[in-house]
């Protein structure tokens, strides 16, 4: 086999590794940014949906009706994200972490992948 073509198997599987550790970090962490509509546009975590934490009991089920599902919170320190646990909690969603603010769910999330 010549230079170039295992530089191109090379290239390939990288990319496959890549995209499958993608696709798998968003298959199995359902990451929510609980801020405020302000926030969120100053910057958030690729891959997190946007849900108020005072519109989650309402919105959650648009993402997931799965009760054991991994949703993962964040806002600016762990207050909002504590208080849209509990809520989902008491909707029966078990597997629910407050991570905690942003830079925690941006290190949390490198640690995932």
């Amino acid at each position: 086999m010549n230079n170039a073509i295992k530089k191109i198997l090379s290239i390939v599987f990288v990319f496959s590794t890549i995209c499958f550790a993608a696709f798998s970090f968003a298959a199995d962490d359902i990451w929510i940014d609980v801020r405020s509509d302000k926030e969120w546009n100053s910057g958030h975590l690729d891959g997190a949906v946007h849900i108020p934490h005072t519109e989650i009991t309402e919105k959650i089920v648009s993402l997931t009706d799965d009760k054991n599902a991994p949703i993962k919170l964040y806002c600016r320190s762990g207050g909002r994200a504590g208080i849209a646990k509990k809520e989902l909690e008491k909707m029966g969603y078990k597997n629910v972490t407050n991570v905690g603010g942003l830079k925690d769910a941006e290190e949390a999330a490198k640690k995932a992948e």
